[in-house]
C-alpha cells in the first residue's frame, strides 16, 4: 500500500467495501469518481453505471457517468447521462456547468470536421437495395399480360435481326444522320420522317429503333416509344434503352417491370461513374417508395417519395397547424431499459401502473381507507403472463398476438439461451456475475428484446409459410417474404456493434442457433450489425397518452365520497411513464429539419399505442413534412454538430442557413469581420449578423424573414428560462 499514491488506496479501500456489498449504488459510484480523478475513464463510466442500475435515480452516479462518458468523446452519452439529471433536479448547478462543457467540446469537434468533411458527402441511394421482392416474379408476369392484352405489345417477342447490303446499310445510316440533326434543331416530326425511312431500309438495327423510340418518345407517342424498345433483343439493349424503358414502363403504371427495367440500367452504369450518374438509381427507389407506402398512405393526405436525402413525407392537401398529418403504428416494440422497472404491456406498449408505481413511497403513507378507496376506483391492471413469467400482457388478445408473431421462438420455456436475454434486460443491460464487477453486455439506448423481436417475428413468419407449403425448411422466397416487414427501415452505421457488444451478440447468436423443427437462423456478424443500426437508425420512443391513472381521475371525478378531497393533495404527481421504443414504416420517412413543421405526439391508433404526426404550422400541397431529431433551440453550430455526430449528415434546413453563428463572420456572404471588429446583428432575433445592409436585405429575401420570428421566440423562452 506504501508505494500507491492517495487515490489508489483509496480505490482500494473503496473496492473492499464494494466487494463486502455489491449492491450499494453510492459505493460504486463514490469509486467511480476516484477512477475519474486517475483518468482512468472506462472504469469511471462502468462504475457509473453500475451504480444505475441499482438506483436510476442516483444523482452522483448520473454525473459521474456523463463526466466520465464526455472524457471519452462519448456525447450522446454523456448528454442522456445530465439530461436524466436534470429531469431528477433541474436546477442542479454542477450539471448545468458541466453541459456548457459539453456543448464546448461538440462545437469543436464540429470545427475541426468541418474543415475537412464534405457536406454534401451523404448519398440516400447507396443505402438503398434493388433486390428483387418476394412475389415480384408473379407480378411481372401479371404486368407482362397488361401489355399484351391493354396495349398490344407482347415482351416476349423480339425483333427479328435482319441482314441488309452494305450499300443499304449506309443508305439507311444517312438518314438516321438527318433524324439526329432533325432532332437536334428541334424539328421532331421531320426527325421521325427521317427515322422512319432508315428503319425501313435497316429493319434489324437496334440501334435505329432505339433512336425512333426516342422522337417517339418527344412527340409523346409512348405506346409506339415502348413498343420499340421492348422489341429490342435484350443483349443488345444498351443504357439509355433501359432507362427509356424504365419511365415510359413506369408512366404506364407497370412498377415491377420499370424496377427491372432501371436496374438493368443501374447495373449498367460504369463504375468510375456510379457516383455521379444516380438518374436510373433514384428513378428505381421512387418507384419502389410508392409501391411499399402508397397502401400505407392511401388514408392520409400525404404521400412518399424519395429525394436526395432518401425518403420523405409530402403533403397532398392544404395541412392547417394543429391537425393530424397521419398516425403510424410500430411493426416491432421494445420497452427502454430506464423504465423497465414499470409495468407494461411487452406486445403493445399499454401502461399497466399500479397504484403503488403512481404514488410511489407516499403509498405507505396514506391511511388503511384511502388506499382501500384508491384501489376500488383504479382500473384492472393484472397482468396476463406466458407461461415462462418472463413477458406479461394487458389482455389475453396480446398474449396471443405476441406468442403467434415472436415470442414462440424465444420463450425461454422453449429456448434456454433466451433467459440470458431477459436476465440482462432485468439488470439494465447487465450480465451479473457471482464474483467480480456486472459485465456491461449491451450499450444501446433501447433494449435489446427490439432485435430479438426482429429475427423471432422474422423465423415464425418463415415457419408459419414453410408449415403451410408442407415444405420440411423454409425456401429462399420464404425467407425473403418473411423479411419484408423490416425492408422499409434503412440501416447505417460506423462502428462496430460487435466489437462493443460481443456477451450479446453470443447470446443472440446461441438463442436463434436453434429454433425448433430443425430450423436454424445464423446470426452473423453482418446480420447483427444490419438489425442493430436497423433499429438505431429508425427507432421513435412511445407511450400510453391514456394510462390507468387517466381513468382513474376520470372516475374520481364523478365520485361522490367524502374520501376524494382527501386524496387531492397527493394528487399532484406526475404519471410515471412507460416507455417503449418502436419502428415505425411511414414515420420513419420523416426527415429532420430544424425548423420542423411536424412533431410527434403520442397517441392511439386502432386502440393501441402509437403515434400521430402533428402539423406545428400550415403546409401546402407538395410541401415536405420535416420532424427534428433533436433539441432545436440549441445555437446553430451546436445543433449541426450534434446532427452530424449523432446522425451522420450536416443539417441545412432554412434555419441552419438564415441563422449565423456568431457576430465574427457574416450569416450571408461568410466575411470575416477581422481581428478585433464585430458585425451588427438582426434586432429581433439576435441570432444573424451582417457586414452590411446590402447582405442583411439579401438575406431578408432569400430566407431570413421565414425563420426570424422563430428565432426570436426561442431567444425569448431562453431568456424567460433563465
Amino acid at each position: 500500500m506504501e508505494d500507491l499514491s492517495e487515490v489508489e488506496q483509496k480505490i482500494v479501500a473503496m473496492s473492499g467495501l464494494i466487494q463486502a456489498d455489491q449492491t450499494n449504488p453510492e459505493s460504486f459510484a463514490e469509486r467511480s469518481c476516484l477512477f475519474y480523478e486517475r483518468e482512468l475513464y472506462n472504469q469511471a463510466l462502468e462504475d457509473a453505471k453500475t451504480a444505475l442500475m441499482y438506483d436510476p435515480q442516483c444523482m452522483n452516479a448520473l454525473i459521474a457517468a456523463g463526466r466520465a462518458a464526455l472524457k471519452m468523446g462519448k456525447f450522446d452519452q454523456s448528454y442522456a447521462f445530465y439530461k436524466d439529471g436534470l429531469e431528477i433536479d433541474p436546477k442542479n448547478n454542477i450539471i448545468i456547468e458541466d453541459l456548457k462543457l459539453l456543448q464546448k467540446n461538440i462545437v469543436s469537434e464540429y470545427e475541426r470536421k468541418a474543415e475537412s468533411i464534405k457536406e454534401d458527402s451523404y448519398n440516400a441511394v447507396q443505402l438503398c437495395s434493388q433486390d428483387v421482392y418476394p412475389g415480384d416474379n408473379e407480378l411481372y408476369k401479371l404486368e407482362i399480360e397488361i401489355l399484351q392484352r391493354k396495349y398490344k405489345i407482347d415482351p416476349t417477342k423480339a425483333i427479328a435481326p435482319t441482314q441488309v447490303d452494305l450499300k443499304v446499310r449506309k443508305d439507311a445510316a444517312s438518314f438516321a444522320v438527318m433524324a439526329f440533326n432533325f432532332r437536334k434543331d428541334g424539328m421532331t416530326q421531320e426527325a421521325l420522317q427521317s427515322i422512319q425511312v432508315a428503319v425501313g431500309k435497316d429493319g434489324g438495327n437496334y440501334r435505329l429503333i432505339q433512336m425512333r423510340a426516342e422522337i417517339w418518345h418527344d412527340l409523346g407517342e409512348d405506346i409506339n416509344a415502348l413498343r420499340d424498345v421492348v422489341g429490342i433483343p435484350k443483349p443488345c439493349r444498351e443504357m439509355n434503352t433501359w432507362k427509356l424503358g424504365g419511365k415510359l414502363l413506369k408512366k404506364f403504371e407497370l412498377p415491377v417491370m420499370a424496377e427491372f427495367w432501371y436496374r438493368k440500367a443501374t447495373q449498367m452504369i460504369p463504375e468510375s461513374e456510379k457516383n455521379t450518374d444516380l438518374e436510373s438509381a433514384i428513378e428505381f427507389q421512387k418507384i419502389r417508395v410508392k409501391r411499399i407506402y402508397g397502401p400505407l398512405t392511401m388514408d392520409f393526405p400525404v404521400t412518399v417519395n424519395f429525394t436526395d436525402y432518401g425518403r420523405a413525407v409530402f403533403a397532398t392537401d392544404n395541412l392547417e397547424s394543429g391537425e393530424d398529418a397521419f398516425e403510424d403504428t410500430p411493426v416491432v416494440v421494445g420497452q427502454v431499459l430506464s423504465t423497465s422497472h414499470l409495468p407494461g404491456c411487452d406486445h403493445c406498449g399499454m401502461s399497466m401502473i399500479s397504484p403503488l408505481d403512481y404514488f410511489g413511497t407516499t403509498w405507505e403513507q396514506l391511511s388503511a381507507g384511502l388506499r382501500s378507496f384508491v384501489n376500488d376506483l383504479w382500473p384492472e391492471v393484472e397482468p396476463y403472463y406466458c407461461s415462462c413469467k418472463r413477458e406479461k400482457y394487458c389482455s389475453v388478445t396480446c398474449r396471443g398476438e405476441a406468442w403467434d408473431s415472436y415470442h414462440q421462438i424465444i420463450c425461454p420455456n422453449k429456448n434456454a439461451a433466451s433467459s440470458e436475454m431477459y436476465d440482462i434486460i432485468d439488470n439494465k443491460g447487465y450480465i451479473k456475475k457471482e464474483k467480480g464487477l456486472p459485465i456491461d453486455a449491451w450499450t444501446g439506448q433501447y433494449s435489446p428484446m427490439l432485435l430479438a423481436k426482429i429475427w423471432g417475428i422474422i423465423i415464425a413468419e418463415a415457419k408459419r409459410q414453410m408449415k403451410a407449403a408442407n415444405l420440411e425448411e423454409p425456401t429462399t422466397e420464404i425467407w425473403a417474404s418473411a423479411k419484408m416487414p423490416f425492408r422499409k427501415f434503412i440501416s447505417y452505421g460506423v462502428t462496430s456493434a460487435v466489437k462493443r457488444m460481443p456477451e450479446m451478440y453470443d447470446i443472440m447468436k446461441r438463442m436463434f442457433a436453434d429454433c425448433g423443427d430443425g430450423l436454424k437462423y445464423d446470426i452473423t456478424e453482418q446480420e447483427f450489425e444490419a438489425r442493430y443500426y436497423q433499429a438505431t437508425c429508425n427507432l421513435q420512443s412511445f407511450g400510453s397518452s391514456y394510462t390507468p391513472k387517466h381513468r382513474f381521475m376520470e372516475k374520481l371525478a364523478k365520485t361522490e365520497d367524502i374520501r376524494s378531497l382527501q386524496l387531492l393533495k397527493h394528487l399532484d404527481k406526475k404519471v410515471p411513464s412507460v416507455l417503449f421504443a418502436g419502428m415505425f414504416p411511414l414515420h420513419a420517412c420523416l426527415n429532420h429539419a430544424c425548423d420542423n413543421n411536424v412533431e410527434v405526439m403520442e397517441g392511439y391508433v386502432n386502440g393501441r399505442p402509437g403515434v400521430h404526426v402533428r402539423v406545428k404550422k400550415d403546409i401546402k400541397p407538395g410541401d415536405e413534412l420535416f420532424t427534428t431529431y433533436i433539441d432545436t433551440t440549441m445555437p446553430r453550430k451546436l445543433r449541426r454538430a450534434w446532427l452530424y455526430k449523432s446522425f451522420n449528415f450536416w443539417c441545412n434546413c432554412k434555419l441552419c442557413q438564415f441563422e449565423g453563428d456568431d457576430n465574427s463572420t457574416c450569416t450571408n456572404c461568410k466575411k470575416a469581420a477581422g481581428e478585433g471588429k464585430k458585425f451588427l446583428g438582426c434586432s429581433k432575433c439576435k441570432r444573424a449578423w451582417y457586414c452590411s445592409t446590402k447582405c442583411q436585405k439579401q438575406s431578408w429575401v432569400k430566407g431570413h424573414r421565414s425563420i426570424c420570428s422563430m428565432m426570436h421566440s426561442q431567444v425569448h423562452m431562453q431568456v424567460s428560462e433563465k
